[in-house]
């Protein structure tokens, strides 16, 4: 009973480890390394007189939610459906955002409903 009991400690012991390094350590790490990358990108440069883009810290889903709520791609939308009603060959009955996904794997399928 006490073999069991130590193992169920043991299991849930490495679970709470596991989950202290992915929402702690990991993000720290990760912070650390981009911020080194983005100064050595700098110095590069300013080194070389190049332009290298610093590493985005935008997400896809914010990006996606910045354009659905964009006055002018609103607005865009509005013409178009104007425009594909006035020639008279259908209508807009509704518009919603496009996720790519990458043909041959699931990227992005969780995302489509």
């Amino acid at each position: 009973m006490l073999v069991r009991l130590l193992s169920g400690v043991v299991i849930v012991g490495a679970f709470a480890l596991w989950s202290v390094l992915d929402r702690l350590l990991i993000p720290s790490v990760r912070w650390v390394m981009r911020r080194r990358l983005n100064r050595a990108i700098d110095e590069l440069n300013t080194r070389l007189k190049l332009r290298i883009q610093p590493f985005k810290l935008a997400k896809r889903q914010a990006l996606i939610d910045q354009l659905i709520f964009d006055p002018e791609v609103l607005r865009a939308v509005e013409d178009y459906a104007a425009a594909v009603a006035a020639s008279g060959k259908g209508s807009v009955r509704w518009a919603s955002p496009f996720i790519p996904t990458v043909p041959g794997t699931d990227r992005y399928t969780d995302q489509l409903w």
